[in-house]
């Protein structure tokens, strides 16, 4: 069964980074050589198979100049703005 993107937080930022980078027109090969990390890591990231790490999500964001939108998704899931993980508790 897939995992729905509206409830789970790492299909969601996968889903959130697949859409981007079909927009810049970037094969997931194109990509990974841009932010340097494997194209595994990547493919992981977008099937929500993995949850980007925050250095991933700063060279992604870096990648597609986009104002700081999936740090600030990332830190939020992870609890650094909110005091304890999105959804827990």
């Amino acid at each position: 069964m897939a995992n729905d993107p509206y409830t789970d937080h790492q299909t969601f930022l996968g889903t959130q980074i697949k859409r981007r980078r079909d927009r810049a027109g970037w094969t997931q090969t194109e990509f990974a050589e841009k932010i340097r990390f494997s194209l595994d890591t990547v493919k992981s990231v977008e099937t929500g198979r993995l949850f980007a790490s925050e250095p991933f999500a700063e060279a992604a964001d870096q990648a597609f100049v986009a104002d700081g939108d999936l740090i600030e998704l990332v830190n939020i899931w992870n609890g650094h703005q909110c005091g304890r993980g999105f959804g827990t508790g």
